[in-house]
């Protein structure tokens, strides 16, 4: 196979390169190169279209998110307060809404086996499913509890870690 690719490489040589059945000319090959960049310049001016759409969708689904979860806030808790708050933020990874809401806990000023507190509770908005829950009382035995999805944890910071993909991506 190779003897013949050679003879046959040898013959075009002797013949010469002048056929354009065989070798296009050189305004063949400049149109093509044309042709090419301007499919290039096309291919280009869509991706930039697409990355216009992707950020404008990014940009009204995150609107939408912090809409949704100012409402769910609200019904559920009222007004925030000093007390009370919380953070929102749309995972794109999940295509998910969620909410984080932190809420510090005063004793019962009737109650005197009550104290302080602190209550975390992260949970996807649109499905009002739970994700996360810390619950972290200051009574002598310092009574806690640590929650993500199936995943007991033993600490505040170990909660934030755990819950911290999904108020990042």
């Amino acid at each position: 196979m190779k003897i013949k690719l050679i003879f046959l490489l040898l013959a075009i040589m002797l013949i010469g390169c002048s056929d354009n059945s065989i070798f296009p000319s050189s305004k063949i090959i400049k149109e093509m190169k044309k042709e090419i960049n301007d499919l290039r310049a096309k291919v280009n001016a869509i991706q930039h279209a697409q990355n216009i759409i992707n950020a404008k969708l990014q940009y009204e689904l995150q609107e939408r998110c912090a809409k949704c979860a100012a409402e769910s806030f609200k019904t559920a808790y009222g007004k925030e307060s000093m007390l009370r708050h919380y953070t929102n933020h749309y995972n794109n990874k999940l295509n998910k809404c969620f909410i984080l809401v932190t809420e510090i806990i005063l004793p019962d000023k009737k109650d005197p086996k009550s104290h302080y507190g602190l209550s975390k509770l992260l949970y996807d908005v649109n499905e009002h499913k739970e994700y996360a829950s810390f619950y972290e009382f200051t009574d002598i035995h310092k009574n806690m509890y640590c929650k993500v999805l199936d995943k007991l944890c033993s600490s505040e910071a170990e909660w934030d870690n755990l819950v911290k993909p999904y108020m990042e991506e």
